[in-house]
């Protein structure tokens, strides 16, 4: 089976699942309705559209949901415009294009994608590793900051203006059959892209980062797995392409030596650094590293990725709280539990109290549910949380 067939098999899941999709907000029941009826007969129009058709209609309906796509264009290898979404009709279409995926199937099949992104989403580690490392040869300096690396690393394609890594992350959820004899590797392939320096927090056109694609409502393990690698990851990614200095280390004849940061090895926590004078990458601890810009507050840390805001406004845990039992509706096989992936986003710091921009959190939707649902699954992990974050405030006063 192709990958956009399959593709196109779980959008169709997802539309299901995440059409339910409607916390409780200052807007009316009868607006919100007919917003939700409005966005899934726009794109559902799009459905049998012939790619180059379908593609300009998507570049339409974004236009006129109020996404710069002329900016989207002038940045081919970076987020492009992530103003928020000011409508809640516009915030509706982005949610079922979202959840259909767009283009995507007809991208994929028709061959309007990068033999890069095809090894991508396909899980093939190896043709990977292969473009990798003769991107990397033909860079001279640190490939940070090589034009032509940050190309292919970063290149967004289809309308959803997918990275490799996010690729990676929305695809792999698809892939049942491939045509390598070893079979996908999309953990060992998102590792790669991290350690060459894909950035985790990249977004789609909806402002959808790795964390919303594979620990939202339909992650899998696999996916779960690589949204882990993403977060710890953007602990440092503020410092990627930054000129360091090396202090502290062991080997004393390092320290003082200035060098350019690259991307994050997982297995390590290390980030790498291109020394110029020894022409050069090693792998160097965070604490080991000190920024030389004379303005250092500029560089800030971007909040935990499980924290990053889509345009909707939304997280990942928000698609979390809504249960089997109030859909009516099961999740397909191979999806995680969802209960297992809230304590998952907990763990990395995820806010319960994190407003979208109808002013609902995971936690006011827990509240809003309860009467229907009562405590248990992903409403109890969020509600055990509370109380635990309650009790710690109580006896911090108490000291």
């Amino acid at each position: 089976m192709s990958i956009g067939r399959q593709t196109r098999n779980k959008a169709v899941e997802k539309r299901n699942l995440m059409s339910h999709y409607r916390p409780h907000s200052r807007f009316d029941d009868d607006r919100l309705n007919a917003s939700r009826d409005s966005a899934d007969r726009a794109v559902g129009q799009l459905e049998h559209l012939p790619y180059f058709e379908k593609r300009a209609a998507i570049r339409l309906l974004l236009s006129d949901i109020g996404v710069d796509v002329a900016r989207d264009d002038a940045d081919p290898v970076g987020d492009g415009d992530q103003r928020p979404i000011t409508t809640v009709e516009g915030r509706d279409v982005a949610r079922h294009l979202f959840a259909t995926g767009g283009d995507i199937y007809e991208c994929f099949n028709g061959g309007h994608v990068s033999t890069f992104a095809i090894a991508c989403s396909s899980g093939q580690l190896g043709p990977v590793r292969r473009a990798i490392d003769e991107a990397a040869r033909g860079a001279s300096g640190p490939c940070s900051r090589n034009s032509a690396f940050q190309s292919m690393i970063e290149k967004r394609e289809t309308s959803m203006r997918l990275s490799p890594l996010l690729m990676v992350v929305a695809l792999s959820k698809n892939m049942t059959v491939v045509s390598t004899t070893s079979g996908p590797q999309f953990s060992k392939l998102a590792k790669l892209l991290l350690k060459r320096g894909a950035s985790p927090v990249a977004k789609d056109v909806t402002g959808k980062t790795a964390c919303h694609y594979g620990a939202g409502a339909m992650g899998t393990p696999t996916t779960v797995e690589i949204v882990g690698m993403c977060a710890e990851a953007t602990r440092s990614h503020h410092l990627y392409s930054r000129d360091v200095e090396l202090h502290g280390l062991n080997k004393a004849k390092m320290n003082g030596m200035v060098g350019v940061v690259g991307g994050y090895d997982v297995d390590t926590g290390r980030r790498s650094v291109y020394l110029s004078e020894e022409n050069r990458e090693v792998l160097v601890k965070l604490e080991n590293l000190k920024l030389v810009e004379d303005n250092t507050s500029s560089v800030a840390p971007y909040p935990p990725l499980v924290n990053i805001k889509d345009k909707m406004g939304t997280v990942a845990l928000q698609e979390l709280v809504m249960p089997e039992s109030f859909t009516g509706l099961t999740r397909p096989p191979g999806i995680s539990d969802p209960a297992v992936t809230a304590a998952f986003l907990l763990k990395h710091g995820a806010d319960i109290y994190l407003e979208d921009v109808d002013g609902v959190s995971p936690f006011r939707m827990v509240s809003g549910y309860g009467q229907l649902i009562g405590e248990h699954g992903v409403a109890r992990v969020i509600m055990d949380h509370a109380r635990h974050v309650g009790k710690e405030g109580t006896n911090a006063r108490k000291r």
